[in-house]
C-alpha cells in the first residue's frame, strides 16, 4: 500500500474517497483541493519532495478525530493517511479535512 503522488490526487480533484472511520461503516469524502506548498530546502533537483496540501469535504456535521486513516477510492486504490478537522467551509457548511505532505 504506497501514499498516491501529487499528480495523482490533482486527477482525482471532485473525486469521493471511503474512509474507514469505524468498523464497517465508511464515511464518503470528496477531495476538493490539491495545492502546492512551498519547497523546503532538503528539496533538490536530484531528490525532489512534493509540498502540498488536500482539502476533503464531508456532509457529516460531526468531525473525525484526527489520526490516520484507511482511504480508498478506485483511481488511489488503498492506502492509509492522517487528516486533521480544520472546521465547516464558510459557504458549503459541510466539514472539512487536511492533510500536508511535506
Amino acid at each position: 500500500m504506497t501514499l498516491p503522488t501529487h499528480p495523482i490526487f490533482l486527477t482525482c480533484i471532485n473525486h469521493i474517497f471511503q474512509v474507514q472511520a469505524a468498523a464497517n461503516n465508511p464515511i464518503a469524502l470528496k477531495l476538493t483541493s490539491v495545492s502546492e506548498l512551498r519547497e523546503s530546502p532538503a528539496s533538490s533537483p536530484t531528490h525532489p519532495i512534493a509540498h502540498f496540501s488536500l482539502i476533503f469535504e464531508s456532509d457529516q456535521q460531526e468531525a473525525l478525530p484526527q489520526q490516520i486513516y484507511r482511504f480508498d477510492n478506485p483511481t488511489t486504490g488503498l492506502f492509509d493517511m492522517f487528516i486533521v478537522p480544520i472546521g465547516p467551509d464558510p459557504v458549503s457548511r459541510q466539514m472539512r479535512y487536511q492533510a500536508i505532505f511535506n
